[in-house]
């Protein structure tokens, strides 16, 4: 435990898969943080729901007396899925896994017509797509967010 004054300012430390961030509590702002964006906001937004409770539990753990449970931003905010895998299929289709381990299929050729998407018309170029953080990106940058994917795509029934 540390003694009072000896761990300021008051902070807490969120972490997302391999990513993590310090937050100042009476700031509401980061002080380290290596968060995908969309990551960064929900904890910011958390951080300022909760930071009376935040700063309630500071003191209460500089005392030396067990701070509140704080409902986490996980039960508050309903999260999207990360991409954790995908596969190019020969029809401008990707089959796509989510972190819940369901499997849906994306079709692509839609939004060929949609500014850069129409260089992904190049067969080598669209099965060169991977996985990027919580999503896909091809070498030229292009990606798609996780949500757009999973709202967009059909789910695979077997």
């Amino acid at each position: 435990m540390h003694r009072p004054g000896e761990h300021n300012p008051p902070h807490v430390h969120a972490y997302y898969q391999k990513f993590k961030a310090i937050i100042d509590i009476k700031t509401c702002e980061l002080s380290e943080e290596s968060l995908p964006s969309k990551q960064r906001k929900f904890v910011l937004a958390w951080a300022g729901i909760h930071q009376e409770e935040l700063l309630a539990d500071w003191e209460l753990a500089s005392n030396g007396e067990h701070p509140f449970v704080i409902v986490p931003l996980k039960q508050e905010i309903v999260m999207y899925l990360s991409v954790i895998g995908v596969t190019p299929l020969g029809d401008h289709t990707l089959m796509l896994e989510f972190e819940n381990r369901e499997k849906r299929v994306f079709d692509m050729s839609p939004y060929f017509d949609t500014g850069r998407f129409s260089e992904l018309r190049d067969p080598l170029l669209f099965r060169s797509v991977a996985v990027k953080y919580d999503s896909i990106e091809w070498p030229n940058r292009l990606d798609l967010d996780p949500e757009f994917l999973y709202e967009k795509s059909v789910a695979v029934s077997g």
